[in-house]
């Protein structure tokens, strides 16, 4: 099998030269795991931190096959006494990246300028960028900044939306076409990286993980896994407030600050998803919207210590003007009050005839983690057209859209692990029941 040439490439950089396909992209997989390099290079760079996250048994941290938002961390106890697992799922990084790229494509230059000085020195561990990489980027950035606005305006709002509307109601996000026009960014070690027009998007990306990290980090140097005391609400404030004073208060200069902002900023508009999504089981982080102001409460409560914070707090505005005008779009576009992605996605599979296009995007859908709602999704349309082939045995339409369902749960049984299947059969149970009382 023959790696596509964007990923032949990182292959290259990474030195992955030798054995099959499966055999390089498996150890692609374990040297670019982006929690515990990003976890590993946290704690580095940052003695202190490592020191307030001790643990006896240590730390382990790494992605999770899961497809829900929120991170989590877990105590253990060994014989050498107590330690954490800090994982995060695999599942909302395609959200938080594409989430990223698309409102930088819109942002000004000097903000792009803001967040590669502040990557280059928290993430590269560099004083000052390289002034060649620099008039490279700025170069590129001037140039091309004008025709990707004039390009992509009119169609980020709508696929933004779009985004958003499949993740709150399937769990799972697909890059854009806007996004995947231009291709993949190369890794930080490839000089191509530079100016590419996701570089300012994957660099919010990176304040973004570090503000999940951190967050994690908060539950850990609290020691409130195992305790009452508190209400779980408030430890996940505590838990905010911790990543907001060591990503933001203590940042090493005005760019990481503000970057950091972003960072933070970024992953509590997790507000976008609440203010669509129906669900009503109980929520593990308290509402988005109450995060995002505490969030602002402490830019103000440091803008005497720390006047970066003013700008930080304009920036934090501009972005929240610019994603609400983004929703607007996407209302406007009708995008964010669609039928069910899935139902409308099966029935042109089924009209058109076009099968091979539900086998080849379903297992895309389940790849992070088979999502509850995509599952339950499935389920809810499978008794929908049973019911509609016991009504009208003559509904081809029907019975067509049925076997294309029938091969997820079939696909599923036949699996060596059985945990898709029981998700399946699960949630196939309770529609059932559903529609028969």
């Amino acid at each position: 099998m023959w790696a596509p040439p964007d990923l032949e490439a990182q292959f290259k950089v990474l030195g992955i030269a030798d054995g099959t396909f499966i055999d390089r992209y498996s150890s692609f997989l374990k040297r670019t795991d982006w929690v515990h390099n990003a976890f590993e290079d946290l704690i580095s760079k940052s003695p202190a931190l490592r020191q307030i996250c001790r643990a006896d048994a240590g730390i382990a941290s790494g992605t999770v096959n899961d497809a829900e938002f929120n991170g989590h961390v877990y105590s253990f106890r060994s014989s050498q006494g107590l330690g954490y697992v800090i994982a995060l799922p695999m599942g909302a990084m395609p959200l938080i990246s594409s989430g990223a790229e698309m409102l930088m494509l819109l942002a000004d230059t000097s903000l792009c300028e803001t967040l590669g000085n502040a990557l280059t020195k928290t993430g590269l561990g560099k004083d000052s960028e390289p002034w060649l990489l620099r008039l490279r980027r700025r170069l590129v950035r001037f140039s091309s900044r004008p025709y990707l606005a004039k390009r992509f305006s009119k169609q980020i709002g709508w696929q933004f939306g779009m985004m958003i509307h499949r993740y709150v109601h399937l769990g799972t996000a697909d890059t854009p076409d806007v996004i995947r026009e231009l291709g993949a960014i190369p890794l930080v070690t490839d000089v191509r990286r530079w100016g590419h027009p996701l570089e300012a998007g994957s660099n919010l990306r990176f304040f973004a993980i570090q503000f999940l990290l951190l967050h994690e980090c908060g539950h850990v140097a609290a020691g409130d896994l195992s305790t009452t005391d508190t209400s779980h609400f408030e430890m996940e404030f505590a838990a905010d407030g911790f990543a907001f004073r060591e990503l933001i208060g203590s940042a090493d200069g005005d760019d990481v600050a503000i970057s950091g902002t972003l960072g933070a900023w970024l992953i509590l508009l997790a507000a976008w998803i609440e203010d669509l999504s129906q669900e009503t089981a109980p929520r593990s982080h308290p509402p988005a919207r109450e995060r995002l102001e505490r969030l602002r409460a402490y830019l103000r409560s440091r803008e005497q210590e720390q006047p970066s914070m003013t700008r930080a707090l304009e920036v934090f505005d501009a972005m929240a003007s610019m994603q609400k005008r983004l929703f607007e779009e996407a209302k406007s576009a009708g995008v964010l009050t669609m039928e069910s992605p899935l139902s409308r996605f099966l029935s042109m599979c089924a009209q058109t005839g076009r099968h091979e296009m539900f086998y080849d995007q379903l297992p895309r859908w389940l790849l992070f983690g088979a999502p509850s709602r995509l599952c339950r999704e499935l389920a809810r349309l499978r008794v929908c057209m049973e019911r509609r082939i016991e009504s009208d045995q003559q509904d081809g339409r029907a019975k067509e859209q049925l076997g294309l369902i029938n091969w997820v749960f079939d696909a599923a049984l036949a699996a060596p692990s059985n945990f898709l299947s029981r998700k399946l059969q699960a949630f196939y149970a309770r529609a059932r029941a559903a529609t028969d009382s």
